[in-house]
């Protein structure tokens, strides 16, 4: 086991369990951390990555089972900052003004970026979702704890506004340098500029993208890309979290059924149960589908928003 994963302080004795998965095992490491708050101690636990077709469950049945139980999945950088302060949706890494404006780069290009990792999430979730018509946004929390696993990946360092800058800003830099990439789009929409005046219709844009104009701003956002960047360099393991809600909490969320949870208040420290630390290299393995995707059997919090 690496270092990073070597608890400071004793651990508490070693739990063995049958798993219900293919009659493997999972074992959990679990030590204190932080404060007592309350009545509620916060636990961590050591999770190895899935091997044979079989996941290590994140955490055990008495979180995993817990139906008021929800989970936020994200990069070690910021333990410290969680642990004494919460989770906070008052404080997102990006302005929607910084979103905005490299959203407009792709609609000047008539262009939607090579993958599915950049403007197609930029526009739609991180702008869309996240902000919709407000400069704040919300924190989310995944049904499961395989899930909010995602967004505790290096790839999703900073979160995923920053997962879509770091790749929109790679794209747009290669259509700008990449003739390869750039000439078969402009020739396209040029083709469809020539259309559309054939048929009389002016819309939509200009058919030739001024390409120097769009270079400059692209230099002028090299701060924003740099943020970006720094939370995938930084990025020392991932954490999810596992949160107890409370029916009294419903009114500041609201489920989403592709996005998970959206939550519009703060969380304070306390309500944080227990957290896993997930390895620098993890990687959901392609066989990890729905089906291992475990809720809580009866009740709680996601029946109870699903009925707001």
């Amino acid at each position: 086991m690496s270092p990073i994963w070597r608890a400071t302080r004793p651990r508490c004795k070693v739990t063995k369990r049958t798993s219900k998965y293919a009659g493997s095992f999972q074992m959990w490491n679990s030590e204190s951390f932080g404060r007592k708050n309350g009545d509620v101690m916060t636990q961590v636990f050591v999770f190895d990555s899935p091997v044979d077709d079989g996941p290590n469950r994140p955490f055990p049945d008495e979180i995993a089972l817990d139906p008021w139980v929800l989970y936020h999945g994200t990069s070690g950088q910021f333990e410290a900052q969680i642990e004494s302060q919460g989770l906070r949706c008052s404080d997102p890494a990006f302005t929607k003004a910084e979103l905005e404006a490299v959203d407009a780069i792709f609609e000047a290009l008539q262009w939607n970026g090579r993958t599915g990792a950049s403007r197609a999430v930029l526009k739609p979730f991180s702008l869309g979702h996240d902000f919709g018509e407000s400069s704040s946004k919300p924190t989310y929390f995944a049904e499961c704890a395989y899930r909010a696993m995602t967004f505790a990946t290096r790839d999703f360092a900073g979160g995923e506004a920053a997962r879509a800058l770091r790749h929109s800003f790679d794209e747009l830099w290669e259509f700008i340098n990449d003739d390869g990439i750039r000439e078969p789009h402009l020739l396209r929409i040029r083709g469809e500029a020539e259309q559309r005046q054939h048929f009389g219709n002016c819309l939509p844009g200009p058919a030739n993208p001024n390409l120097s104009s769009i270079k400059l701003t692209l230099e002028s956002l090299t701060p924003v890309r740099q943020h970006a960047r720094h939370y995938w360099e930084n990025h020392p393991h991932g954490v999810v979290y596992a949160v107890r809600f409370r029916p009294s909490d419903l009114e500041a969320m609201k489920y989403h059924s592709s996005m998970g949870v959206k939550c519009f208040a703060d969380i304070l420290p306390e309500r944080l149960i227990g957290k896993t630390r997930i390895p620098i290299d993890y990687a959901n393995p392609p066989w990890l589908s729905v089906d291992w995707l475990e809720l809580p059997p009866f009740g709680g919090i996601i029946p109870a928003l699903r009925e707001e």
